[in-house]
């Protein structure tokens, strides 16, 4: 009698796990599965499971192999099976990869269904650390996925956006730079974006205060391999005081335009920001204008002579200068004349109405 039903067990076992290749089902009561017969597949066997047996005891592919006596070929089902009490089921369509694998169950039912997650059927499935987060994800069904920015109302990123939550601190993990920030917006810097030159110049003059420009030692100190000689002569380090000051050519330059005295063109100190402090602190609003130009045209003739083995002479730069500051001037009378033309119509309009 345990001969029969350790041989029924087995049977059943090889039917339900490996699919049999070839065999046909015949039900004979509640609890006993035999195998008879040829050509029939996973999907038939499946289908005639349901139709003839009202339950059926499932195992694993592990218990397969520790209780059935002959050893079957596993092929896995090609159907779900659906059985009406399913906590039972367990139905592995590969070989488990380790030992102690655990086993879910199988449903025909989908864990996210009728819009939200069927909470009680996921805990039942997965482990409780993922049920959360499977939980937390929201399915847009029927729709294809999207990445949406809600910080804002329309969902919509922008680089407007991240900058304000930056700035603002409103996401705690990141911290903005300060660059852009107010402290660069502060009194501090007025004396260089305040000035009438061009926005080439005041550009370069900031940029040349907070010493970014690409001199030879900035490239060196940026793991660069550089040449790092000064162009003109080919002995010393070529940095930003060096290019607009401390070199034979911009002492000649200076010395043309009377700008500075000869104790201060000597007396040069090793910060950028404050030698420019120093010119706008010790010159009128035309005269640091002025001065901001010469260095725009020195390192532009420093350029010139490292790349395209161009040099122009001391002279020559400074026509160059007057010649900017001639157009400017120009340019800022017609503007005046317009403004009080305008200005003038205005009054007229004016007393017509009245």
């Amino acid at each position: 009698m345990n001969d029969e039903k350790s041989r029924s067990k087995a049977l059943k076992i090889s039917v339900c796990v490996s699919g049999v290749e070839s065999a046909a089902l015949k039900g004979e009561g509640k609890n006993q599965v035999e195998v008879v017969g040829e050509g029939i597949d996973a999907v038939e066997l499946t289908r005639r499971l349901r139709k003839n047996v009202a339950y059926a005891e499932l195992v694993s592919v592990a218990e397969v192999k520790k209780e059935a006596a002959p050893a079957a070929k596993v092929v896995a089902p090609a159907a779900k099976v659906v059985t009406p009490n399913p906590q039972p089921t367990v139905v592995w369509t590969y070989a488990p990869p380790y030992d102690g694998f655990p086993q879910y169950p199988v449903y025909e039912r989908r864990c996210y269904e009728e819009g939200g997650w069927n909470e009680e059927l996921t805990r039942s499935v997965f482990q409780p650390i993922n049920v959360e987060i499977i939980v937390g994800i929201t399915r847009a069904v029927g729709n294809p996925n999207q990445l949406r920015w809600h910080y804002e109302k329309k969902e919509c990123y922008s680089v407007k956006s991240a900058y304000r939550l930056l700035v603002n601190g409103v996401v705690p993990h990141l911290q903005a730079r300060p660059v852009g920030t107010k402290s660069y917006k502060s009194k501090s810097w007025r004396f260089v974006w305040h000035t009438s030159v061009p926005p080439k110049v005041r550009l370069l003059a900031w940029r040349a205060c907070r010493d970014s420009l690409p001199t030879y030692s900035n490239l060196q100190k940026r793991g660069m391999s550089t040449a790092g000689a000064c162009p003109y002569r080919g002995t010393e380090l070529e940095d930003l005081l060096h290019m607009l000051l401390r070199c034979h050519f911009p002492r000649l330059v200076w010395a043309l335009s009377h700008l500075l005295p000869w104790t201060v063109i000597s007396n040069v100190q090793s910060d950028p920001e404050a030698w420019f402090r120093g010119l706008y602190r010790s010159l009128d609003a035309a005269e640091f204008n002025q001065a901001l130009i010469i260095s725009w045209f020195l390192l532009g003739a420093c350029n010139r002579l490292l790349f395209e083995n161009y040099s122009i002479s001391p002279q020559e730069l400074i026509e160059r200068v007057w010649c900017m500051e001639s157009n400017l001037w120009q340019k800022g009378r017609a503007v005046q004349e317009l403004e009080d033309g305008l200005k003038l119509i205005m009054v007229l309009v004016l007393i017509l109405w009245v």
